[in-house]
């Protein structure tokens, strides 16, 4: 039944070992985000203290903000649920396969996938700045700049956007589909936000995750491989490379146990997905 509403066909029968065998940062990923929106609704975790908050962050140096910001998934309902598999869906396949670093080809590694997430989630914090700047200065169109304020100071469907849009990019011509809406991979971002419109939902953290994700596909795979008659002297420039600490930290975290020790058993890495 999952399969033919179009969300992931997922094995449950054993959801230990199916969290397990999920690639480390889309496990992770899953993992805050779960906590902050379902801890939020218990009322175990404040969203006051997570939001993008720019006088806490300049002026109380509350520099977590500036990445706590896209934990939460949204409210408790249809609409989240279908963000958690989306979310497991498409960024356990695009970690497996990410963008390598700077325009390089075949596919890239966890670290570079998990610093397309960190930057990802920057550049979104950078955007709800701009707004919130160009509102004080009355550029900004008023429901903007409220927005950058109240929903849009927590961005975790704006990143969770952010990442299909590459993903889609990445998987142009992998088959998916919303619903019994079968399309290829390239036009899935569309078919979200369509199918968010015909909920209800907001599409304004669709639209700037889109944008973000556009604006990481450029810098790391079409410029440096573009033309320079396509984009004069901006073609060819590597500006996306990913640091050496981030593969230092990826060695340390897929070293340690996947699985915590059971009573008279032992740690294994489990298995992934449709492997």
């Amino acid at each position: 039944a999952a399969q033919s509403a179009g969300l992931p066909a997922m094995q449950l029968d054993n959801p230990r070992e199916f969290y397990y065998g999920l690639p480390l940062v889309t496990r992770v990923w899953v993992t805050v985000a779960l906590i902050a929106t379902i801890g939020s609704a218990l009322g175990l975790v404040s969203l006051e203290y997570i939001r993008l908050d720019w006088e806490s962050v300049i002026g109380r140096v509350h520099l977590w903000r500036l990445l706590t910001h896209a934990a939460f998934l949204g409210k408790i309902g249809i609409a989240f649920l279908f963000n958690v598999f989306w979310l497991i869906k498409h960024s356990q396949q695009l970690e497996n396969s990410p963008y390598p670093p700077a325009g390089g080809h075949g596919k890239g590694t966890t670290a570079d996938y998990a610093w397309m997430i960190i930057l990802c989630i920057f550049m979104l914090a950078g955007v709800n700045g701009l707004i919130v700047l160009l509102g004080l200065g009355g550029i900004a169109p008023k429901w903007l700049a409220a927005w950058a304020l109240g929903r849009g100071s927590l961005m975790g469907e704006a990143l969770l956007s952010a990442m299909i849009w590459v993903w889609s990019r990445r998987f142009p011509e992998e088959p998916t589909g919303v619903w019994m809406i079968k399309t290829r991979g390239f036009y899935l971002p569309w078919l979200i936000l369509g199918f968010n419109l015909l909920m209800g939902g907001d599409p304004t953290p669709g639209v700037v995750g889109y944008f973000v994700g556009a604006v990481f596909v450029l810098l790391v795979d079409t410029l440096p491989n573009a033309a320079p008659d396509q984009w004069g002297a901006l073609a060819g420039k590597n500006v996306m490379h990913t640091p050496g600490f981030m593969y230092s930290l990826i060695d340390w975290a897929e070293a340690r146990p996947a699985a915590p020790v059971a009573r008279g058993g032992f740690a294994g890495v489990g298995r992934t997905l449709n492997g």
